[in-house]
């Protein structure tokens, strides 16, 4: 009965030391990852503002990022804010959101 319990501890903590192993190596597996389509991401143009979180939009070319509204044109460097209405700078696409306060818009 003990050598039954023994085993099955063993089995357990065995397990448990595989499962940890795996762990490690998904995260370190999925670190390479982000880092990878980041460095994708940056080589096809995508915007080097500190956010993540930028899409290609294939439709019309430009870079979109759901979480703040804008659109990026890497051939330009300029951002699209639709409380704006048109193209303009890095800083004044940024200022433009923070003091929006309506919902965002895709770019027709």
């Amino acid at each position: 009965m003990r050598e039954k319990s023994a085993a099955k501890d063993k089995e357990l903590k065995k397990n448990e030391k595989l499962l940890q192993q795996i762990e490690a190596k998904a995260t370190r597996s999925y670190q390479k990852d982000i880092a990878t389509a980041q460095q994708v991401a940056k080589a096809n143009g995508a915007p080097e503002d500190g956010t993540s979180g930028w899409v290609l939009d294939s439709a019309s070319g430009y870079y979109y990022n759901q979480t703040n509204g804008l659109h990026y044109d890497s051939q330009s460097g300029f951002y699209y804010s639709d409380s704006i209405g048109h193209w303009v700078t890095q800083d004044e696409a940024y200022a433009a959101v923070k003091t929006s306060s309506g919902t965002k818009k895709y770019l027709s």
